[in-house]
C-alpha cells in the first residue's frame, strides 16, 4: 500500500492562543481515498475522517470526533456527506443512533457499571383501588376486599393525589387506567371520566373540564375489563397532580349493574 502525505497546515488563532492543524495522507495514489486530521481548540473537536474514495457506495465516509467527554463516530453516506448513523459514548451512555431511518437504540451504564438497554422510556405508578380517595358514607362508591365496588352514578367520584413525576419529559400525555370487573352478566357498555387538576403551594383547589374514558362492553360474569383516560401534558405542568375519577351514565351506557375496580394505573413518558 502507497501512502504519502499531501499537505500539513496549521494556523495559530489570536483567541484564546487556539492552534488549529490538518493533515491529509493519500492512500494508493487515488486523491480522493484520504485520511484528513483535524485538530483544535478552538470551537470544534479534534476530528479524524476517513474517505474511502467512493462517494456513491454504501458507508463511504467515517468521522471520528472527540470533544469534552464524547466520543462520536459519523458515518456518512451520500454525496454531500450528509451524516447517516451515529455511535457515541459518554460516561454514562452508548448511543447508535439511525438517521437514515426511525430506530434508535440506547445503552446505558447503571450506578453499579452494568450496561442497560435504555429501549422504552415508559414509566407506570401502579395504585391498588384501596388507595384512592372516596367519602364515606357513600351510596354509590364502597371498599370490596377485592378493592372497591362502584355502583352506576355519576354523582360520586373517588379520588388520588400524586406528586409530579421528577422523570416525567413534560410534553407526552398521561394516560390513566382503571381495571375493574362486572358484578352480572348484563350486556351493556361501561365508560368512566375523569378531572385533572395540578397545583403549586399556594394555590386554590378549582374544578376541571371532565375527560371521558374509552367504552367497553360487558357480556359475562366477572369479566375482567379496563379503560383508559388520555390528560393532556399542557394541563399537569405544576407541583401536585390531583385525579378525580367518576362512572359515567346515560341511556347508551346500557350495563347499569355495579363493578369491582381492583387497580388504576398512571402512565407517562419519562426524559431520558
Amino acid at each position: 500500500m502507497k501512502h504519502k502525505i499531501l499537505f500539513l497546515t496549521c494556523c495559530l488563532f489570536s483567541l484564546n492562543y487556539s492552534l488549529w492543524c490538518q493533515a491529509i495522507v493519500e492512500v494508493d495514489g487515488i486523491d480522493s481515498a484520504q485520511i484528513t486530521l483535524n485538530t483544535t481548540s478552538f470551537l470544534n473537536p479534534t476530528i479524524v475522517n476517513f474517505n474511502s474514495g467512493n462517494t456513491s457506495n454504501g458507508f463511504s465516509h467515517y468521522r471520528l470526533r472527540n470533544q469534552g467527554d464524547v466520543f462520536r463516530l459519523d458515518i456518512e453516506s451520500n454525496l454531500f456527506l450528509d451524516t447517516q448513523d451515529i455511535f457515541e459514548i459518554t460516561p454514562s451512555r452508548f448511543t447508535i443512533a439511525h438517521l437514515s431511518g426511525t430506530r434508535t437504540n440506547l445503552l446505558g451504564v447503571s450506578s453499579n457499571g452494568t450496561l442497560v438497554r435504555l429501549g422504552s422510556q415508559t414509566r407506570q405508578i401502579s395504585l391498588p383501588a384501596q388507595a384512592l380517595n372516596f367519602q364515606i358514607p357513600n351510596a354509590t362508591i364502597s371498599n370490596n376486599f377485592e378493592g372497591i365496588n362502584w355502583g352506576y352514578s355519576f354523582t360520586s367520584s373517588a379520588k388520588f393525589t400524586i406528586a409530579k413525576p421528577v422523570d416525567w419529559d413534560q410534553v407526552s400525555d398521561i394516560v390513566v387506567t382503571i381495571y375493574f370487573a362486572t358484578t352480572s352478566n348484563a350486556p351493556g357498555d361501561i365508560q368512566f371520566f375523569g378531572r385533572h387538576r395540578d397545583f403549586n403551594i399556594g394555590d386554590p383547589i378549582n374544578d376541571a373540564p371532565t375527560v371521558t374514558s374509552n367504552i367497553v362492553s360487558n357480556s359475562g360474569d366477572d369479566e375482567l375489563h379496563k379503560v383508559s383516560i388520555s390528560f393532556s401534558a399542557s394541563s399537569l405542568v405544576k407541583e401536585l397532580w390531583m385525579i378525580t375519577l367518576q362512572r359515567n351514565t346515560g341511556a347508551s351506557l346500557g350495563y347499569q349493574d355495579d363493578v369491582v375496580v381492583f387497580n388504576v394505573t398512571v402512565e407517562y413518558e419519562a426524559d431520558i
